[in-house]
């Protein structure tokens, strides 16, 4: 895979192929004693290991959120203020962790993820990084077929290369397929997660993205034979020091 470009990567990757060749195996949470969820846009928390966060905290571990990107951008088009839409993001964001039982997210308040900014970005989770100490990080995966995503990833690798810490880092799934060499069973947790991802009403106000991301959890339950498990969430998921290597030969 490496020796293709990086567009025919994400192309390749997008046939979903890889499904023939690996299938993940089941893990079980907690995911050592604190995780930490680095989302780039308020809901992706939610959508991408909302199940998998509330099987974690269910065994006594402690998790905390990120949000990066401030929320703007489509105000213009629902006839709000840049600074209406980002409160009314991070107050969604708030009403999800809330509902996690966890303290409320810390917003970096980027108004774009974008090249320029992605060293600033991995020095600002390096600093969280070393202050949280986590056990594992969540973060979107590097060919999610989102710009801010993907930059949000890279960052996140360089912060991991600067601190040196022994932590497993998950890729979830998101707007693409990750390939995937884990997974985390959540049937009992399904409507939990639909519930949190109802949170971002302004989201979801014309895209039912709990109907959406309840029917790839039930896909993903396929290659566990979809009888006793119904629904999956999937990640890849690598040591620290090989999430960097992975990240920075896709990046490129």
């Amino acid at each position: 895979m490496f020796e293709l470009d990086r567009k025919t990567q994400a192309v390749f990757h997008a046939t979903n192929i890889l499904k023939r060749y690996i299938k993940p195996i089941q893990v079980r949470p907690p995911f050592g004693k604190r995780c930490l969820v680095v989302a780039p846009h308020s809901d992706d928390e939610a959508i991408g290991c909302g199940g998998s966060v509330l099987s974690h905290l269910s065994k006594n571990g402690d998790a905390r959120i990120i949000i990066v990107q401030d929320g703007s951008g489509a105000e213009a088009a629902i006839g709000l203020s840049r600074k209406e839409l980002i409160e009314i993001r991070e107050q969604e964001s708030i009403e999800c962790a809330k509902r996690l039982g966890i303290e409320a997210p810390r917003f970096l308040r980027y108004a774009r993820v974008g090249v320029d900014n992605v060293s600033r970005l991995a020095a600002d989770l390096e600093g969280i990084i070393m202050e949280y100490q986590p056990d594992a990080v969540f973060g979107p995966f590097i060919l999610d077929h989102n710009y801010e995503h993907e930059n949000v990833s890279l960052a996140l690798a360089l912060a991991l290369e600067r601190t040196g810490l022994d932590v497993e880092v998950y890729s979830y799934e998101v707007w693409g397929l990750c390939i995937p060499n884990v997974a985390v069973f959540i049937d009992e947790f399904i409507d939990a997660k639909c519930e949190l991802i109802a949170c971002f009403k302004s989201q979801t106000r014309c895209n039912d993205y709990a109907h959406a991301f309840k029917g790839l959890a039930m896909y993903n339950s396929l290659q566990f034979g979809a009888i006793d498990t119904k629904y999956v969430e999937r990640f890849l998921a690598l040591p620290g020091n090989e999430y960097v290597d992975f990240v920075k030969k896709v990046a490129g």
